[in-house]
C-alpha cells in the first residue's frame, strides 16, 4: 500500500509506502528532543552522486545532528514543535539530491499521524511539512508496529528528494518522532494485523458462532 497527500508548499508531496515492516515492544512516552536519536543513519546524495553516511549524536542539552562536507542537519528540541528540523547546504559547485533518514538505527521512529488513531505510548504526531518552496518529495517508508499491532502511524524511515534541481541553502521542517522503550528493539516481521481488521474479524467470527448454534438447535 502506498499513498501521497499535498503538503502546505505548492512543490511537496509527502508519500506514504508499507516497504519493511518492523515490530518494536514498547515506546517511551511523548516527547523525543535531538539529543534523544543518538545512533541514527543519515545519507546524504550530491549532484555528483557521491553520498555521506554519517551518524547522528548528541550536540548539546536538546539537540542532535549530524555535520558532513557542506551540509548539516540537526533538531534543537522536541520534535513535535514548528520547523525544529534544520537542514543547510552549502557548496559552490554542487547541490544536495537527496537526503535519506533511518531513525530505526538510533531507537527511533517517525510519526505521523495527528489523530486518534495512535499508538500505545505515542501522543499526536506530525507528518513531513516545510515552508521550502523548491521542488520536494518527502517519502516514510517502512512501518513499525508496536506489541505485535500495527496502527498505522508509525514508519522507520524518511527520505528527502530534491529533484533534478536538487537543494542548496537552508531550510526548516517539521518530522514528529518517537522513542523506542528497549534499545535495539525494532526487528522486521511478518505482516501483523490492525486493530480495526481484528475488530472486523472477530465479528465475523462471533457471526459464524452464532450461524452454528441455529443450526445445532435445528437439528435437535
Amino acid at each position: 500500500m502506498a499513498f501521497s497527500i499535498a503538503g502546505s508548499a505548492a512543490a511537496l508531496t509527502v508519500n506514504f509506502v508499507d516497504g519493511t515492516l518492523y515490530n518494536t515492544t514498547a515506546l517511551t512516552g511523548y516527547q523525543t528532543n535531538g539529543d534523544d536519536m543518538d545512533g541514527m543513519t543519515v545519507v546524504a546524495t550530491l549532484s555528483d552522486t557521491t553520498t555521506q553516511a554519517l551518524t547522528w549524536a548528541t550536540t548539546g542539552s536538546g539537540t542532535g545532528g549530524v555535520t558532513g562536507t557542506d551540509w548539516s542537519l540537526g533538531v534543537n528540541g522536541d520534535t513535535f514543535g514548528d520547523n525544529t528540523w534544520t537542514l543547510s547546504f552549502n557548496s559552490s559547485s554542487l547541490t544536495l539530491t537527496n537526503l535519506f533518514i533511518d531513525a530505526g538505527n538510533g531507537d527511533t521512529v517517525f510519526d505521523v499521524v495527528n489523530g486518534s488513531n495512535r499508538s500505545p505510548g505515542s501522543a499526536l504526531g506530525k507528518p513531513f511539512d516545510t515552508g521550502y518552496t523548491g521542488d520536494l518529495t518527502a517519502t516514510y517508508a517502512d512501518r513499525v508496529a508496536v506489541g505485535g499491532m500495527l496502527y498505522g502511524d508509525l514508519y522507520r524511515t524518511l527520505k528527502l528528494d530534491f529533484g533534478s534541481n536538487g537543494f542548496g541553502g537552508v531550510m526548516n521542517f517539521t518530522a514528529d518522532t518517537d522513542n523506542l522503550k528497549f534499545a535495539g528493539d525494532i526487528e522486521p516481521v511478518n505482516p501483523v494485523p490492525e486493530p480495526a481488521t481484528l475488530l472486523l474479524l472477530g465479528t465475523g467470527l462471533i457471526g459464524i458462532a452464532g450461524s452454528q448454534r441455529k443450526k445445532f438447535f435445528r437439528k435437535s
